[in-house]
């Protein structure tokens, strides 16, 4: 056999011990005979030869077998030791396996100790692999959960009971749940999704995920998931779910990668906005070279004809002198009345009194539609998307003029507008659109307020001022306000109180990107049930650079 394991017996005197190196020698078995003195040398012997098994007796002269092993297992744990003796209490056989002796072997049965060797090296050998394998993949674990928690994505894992097996540090920062806390805990409670139509919770977001991830697959339209954080913030996510499968064929759980689009998606909408307007301020521009010529034509003529009015009525006048003259005769006297009759017949003085009155409302009204018109081309005008020196009190009066149709009928709308308001680095044209918004909304809550309670006409405020660094605009409306549970909330985006179909949830939510990301200011809300909604927008004067 010449087993080349490294074996160790430290020997006494003792003749029982030349029957076992009889056997090991029967066998093939390669070993290292030692006689030591002591305890000490008995632990310097194992230190130098560093032995996979040691055989060794039970009692030794000054010390036994169990303080021998205690020393040399404190530095070399994975020795295996075998006491072989002549006898042994059961007190003693106990204390030693205790100690970590392997096998204890009565000298009578000395034969089986080749066997017990080559099986508890076996023993040894396999633990050693196990070890070794749980210290790999201890390693690999770890190499995974530092690779997860690098990954920017969010993951989680669960099984099929839905528990949650793994979070990873991005599925922390995004749901605002600890891995401690969601390890272990059904999905729902860590992962939490909200139905868009009800704005509840969705009760299986496990289902919900897999139908979506269906319809993708069969290239059907679906939404993105609105995610609920720890913190009730919405975050709209994108994501994939993938089944786990072990050897291709046994499921056992599933895999859930996703990440916080709602910026993305946000710039998305913005963009598309933008060129919506874009393509509004075209149109408008096209409008406009189309009419202005209709236009002018109409306003000349009819300022000719103001003018052809007023030398007729002056000759008209000599001539009606002149026949109140002839009069006098009396020959002419029936042609005179038959002239009167009729003037007064066809109403000649009316013409003179109102034909000016309305020519004068005709030119207004061509007045009206060219600065609606003008006005409609400068709020949707796309602008060079960079800080341009702009002003404010101008982007508001044309917002007023476009956003008129939507406010006056159930609101007045009356401006406080800071003369010496100073021009602002901004994009005059997201202002525009956060202006028009604010409206509208006021608008809306004056016309919830006048539906719930009642019909008197509501008034919208817009006001101006500023400091020294920044500019402040107010809007305040007389509408139905905003409850203090959700006040907190309405600049989440894709959160709306509004019904099915009448709001997006976009629009607050675009408004304080804009104002807070885009041109570093901020906006604040106070709002009253029933009494009404103040808005305050402040934006620095000399902008930082918009990225």
């Amino acid at each position: 056999m010449n087993l080349k394991h490294r074996i160790l017996q430290i020997l006494t005197s003792s003749d029982d011990h030349l029957l076992l190196e009889n056997e090991l020698a029967i066998e093939e078995i390669e070993f290292v005979p030692k006689i030591v003195a002591n305890k000490t040398q008995f632990f310097e012997t194992v230190q130098k030869t560093q032995p996979e098994v040691v055989i060794t007796d039970y009692q030794h002269p000054g010390y036994n077998a169990i303080e021998a092993l205690a020393e040399s297992k404190l530095a070399f744990p994975d020795v295996i030791f075998i006491v072989f003796t002549q006898s042994i209490s059961e007190l003693d056989a106990v204390e030693c396996i205790k100690a970590g002796v392997s096998n204890i072997v009565n000298v009578d049965q000395v034969s089986s100790v080749p066997m017990i060797i080559l099986e508890t090296l076996k023993f040894q050998q396999a633990k050693l692999e196990k070890k070794q394998i749980e210290e790999q993949l201890a390693k690999e674990r770890e190499i995974l959960a530092i690779s997860l928690a690098s990954i920017g994505e969010a993951i989680i894992s669960i099984d099929l009971s839905g528990k949650v097996v793994l979070f990873n540090r991005a599925a922390e920062e995004l749901t605002g749940f600890s891995k401690q806390d969601a390890e272990g805990e059904v999905l729902q409670k860590v992962f939490r999704l909200l139905d868009e139509k009800t704005n509840k919770l969705i009760e299986d977001p496990l289902s919900h995920l897999l139908e979506i991830e269906e319809k993708s697959q069969k290239n059907l339209p679906t939404k993105r998931p609105v995610l609920l954080t720890n913190e009730n913030t919405r975050i709209l996510i994108s994501g994939k779910i993938t089944p786990i499968l072990v050897d291709q064929k046994k499921h056992i759980g599933y895999v859930i990668v996703f990440d916080d689009v709602t910026q993305k998606e946000l710039m998305a909408a913005q963009s598309l906005l933008s060129s919506k307007m874009e393509s509004i301020g075209q149109l408008a521009a096209g409008i406009a070279h189309e009419i202005n010529t209709p236009i002018q034509y109409l306003g000349d003529n009819l300022n000719y004809i103001n003018h052809t009015i007023e030398v007729l009525e002056e000759i008209d006048q000599k001539q009606f002198d002149l026949i109140k003259l002839v009069a006098q005769q009396k020959k002419f006297q029936k042609d005179v009345e038959d002239i009167v009759e009729l003037r007064k017949k066809k109403r000649v003085d009316h013409f003179y009194s109102e034909g000016p009155v309305a020519v004068k409302e005709s030119l207004e009204g061509i007045e009206r539609v060219r600065k609606i018109v003008l006005a409609i081309r400068e709020f949707s005008h796309s602008t060079v998307r960079e800080n341009l020196l702009s002003d404010i009190n101008k982007g508001i009066l044309t917002t007023i003029t476009i956003s008129r149709n939507e406010w006056k009928y159930c609101a007045d709308l009356e401006t406080d507008l800071d003369p010496n308001l100073p021009m602002v680095w901004c994009r005059i044209d997201e202002l525009n659109q956060v202006l028009l918004n604010m409206i509208v909304n006021a608008t809306h809550a004056i016309k919830e307020k006048q539906k719930n309670s009642t019909p008197e006409k509501g008034k919208i405020t817009i006001k101006t001022t500023h400091t020294d660094e920044r500019v402040f605009i107010t809007i305040t409306d007389t509408g139905c306000g905003i409850p203090d549970e959700i006040v907190g909330r309405i600049f989440d985006p894709f959160f709306t109180t509004k019904e099915v179909g009448k709001g997006t949830g976009q629009g607050l939510s675009l408004a304080h990107n804009i104002i807070v990301n885009n041109h570093h200011g901020m906006i604040h809300v106070q709002s009253i049930i029933n009494v009404g909604t103040t808005f305050t927008i402040e934006l620095p004067i000399k902008q930082q650079e918009i990225d």
